[in-house]
């Protein structure tokens, strides 16, 4: 059996963020649970999805303008659909649609 090297050890590398301004070292923040953490800032649960809706939008237009920009950056990448094909059945083809569907 021939004989194996040890691997030798990667050296440490020290990440550390800056102290705020005027200070000589951070203050340490309080560790708290996931069950004290609501407690402390005195939020109350979530019971019913009215409680998260927000008047973002001035109007409906404003919100299709917003979707279209997305759905433009989401798909800003991605190639360009392949041609339909009516008489293929195999799965990468895309079906064709009428304008009655």
């Amino acid at each position: 059996m021939p004989a194996v090297e040890p691997v030798p050890a990667l050296p440490e590398v020290l990440v550390s963020t800056p102290a705020p301004e005027g200070s000589s070292h951070p203050w340490p923040r309080p560790r708290l649970s996931v069950e004290e953490m609501p407690v402390a800032k005195n939020t109350q649960p979530t019971r019913s999805p009215d409680d998260l809706a927000a008047d973002t939008f001035e109007s409906d237009e404003e919100l299709e303008e917003f979707l279209a920009s997305m759905y433009a950056e989401r798909h800003r990448d991605a190639p360009e659909p392949a041609a339909c094909n009516p008489s293929s059945s195999t799965p990468m083809s895309r079906p064709c649609r009428t304008s009655a569907s």
